[in-house]
């Protein structure tokens, strides 16, 4: 870990923020943003959704598991009711999810103590409802 850098008065100069692709903002007042009534919370999230629903699946979007504040508690993307076993839909953006794991160990343990599939899908593979759709059959199934 490099030095912690300190100006004469003892305080440490303003590093910039690395760059980081960040997805789109989406406007939230657009009803063609909306997943089960709720803003998208990226434009890769609301591709998803489009395509679970062409796929005929039905799904909980951010699902929360456990008590919010406490250990184990997760906020899942989707929870997709896949037959047999459901599965976690998590998407992620590289501005985001930068490399570190945040949450995976976490997540995984939700499945795990689930018995659910994980399944992550980053915002370069989601570019638009087309490559959603391929997502979704290829990994998931349906239509």
């Amino acid at each position: 870990m490099p030095k912690m850098l300190k100006t004469i008065t003892g305080v440490r100069p303003k590093m910039p923020k690395p760059e980081y692709r960040k997805s789109a903002p989406i406007a939230a007042t657009e009803p063609e943003h909306l997943i089960h009534g709720e803003p998208a919370d990226s434009k890769e999230e609301w591709y998803i959704s489009v395509a679970l629903e062409w796929a005929g699946f039905d799904y909980s979007y951010q699902h929360q598991v456990g008590i919010p504040g406490t250990r184990g508690s997760q906020r899942l993307d989707f929870l997709v009711y896949t037959p047999g076993r459901w599965t976690i839909l998590d998407v992620r953006g590289r501005y985001w999810h930068s490399g570190v794991n945040e949450d995976e160990i976490e997540i995984r343990d939700v499945a795990r103590k689930n018995r659910w599939i994980l399944l992550v899908a980053w915002d370069n593979e989601i570019v638009d409802i087309a490559t959603a759709k391929n997502f979704v059959t290829t990994k998931i199934g349906g239509r």
